[in-house]
């Protein structure tokens, strides 16, 4: 089953991704972090297909999280889509630079943050094309 980690320390906010989450097809497995270091944990003893990764967590913000999965060679190619409300340029470079494969800016269309998701999924279980 597909599994994605989703860490936002916004206890509605969460609940309503969830919501939205559980109407994708094939059905996904949702693990909800409400920090950090919960995120990383999650993501190592889980080995999600995605990351779903607020910026302002408490304990260890998104860009640390995002730092630790990318120096672990276990974690690096699992894609993150960052979701902020923290849109200033300098905060999605350092996402991209961190290794993010989406920004979605909140507050955000439930169908958008859906469609990427999908999307991401769908390219993750492609298989590499090597030459």
């Amino acid at each position: 089953m597909t599994t994605i980690v989703l860490a936002e320390a916004d206890r509605l906010l969460s609940d309503l991704m969830l919501l939205g989450l559980g109407r994708l097809r094939p059905a996904c497995r949702v693990l909800a972090a409400a920090d950090g270091e919960a995120a990383v944990q999650f993501v190592r003893q889980h080995q999600p297909q995605l990351v779903l990764l607020d910026i302002l967590l408490p304990k260890m913000n998104g860009l640390a999280v995002m730092r630790e999965l990318r120096a672990d060679a276990a974690l690096r190619r699992i894609p993150v889509i960052v979701i902020s409300s923290l849109g200033f340029r300098e905060t999605v470079e350092q996402a991209a630079r961190g290794g993010a494969r989406d920004f979605i800016l909140k507050p955000f269309d439930l169908g958008l943050l859906l469609g990427k998701v999908q999307k991401a999924l769908d390219e993750a279980s492609q298989p590499a094309v090597v030459g």
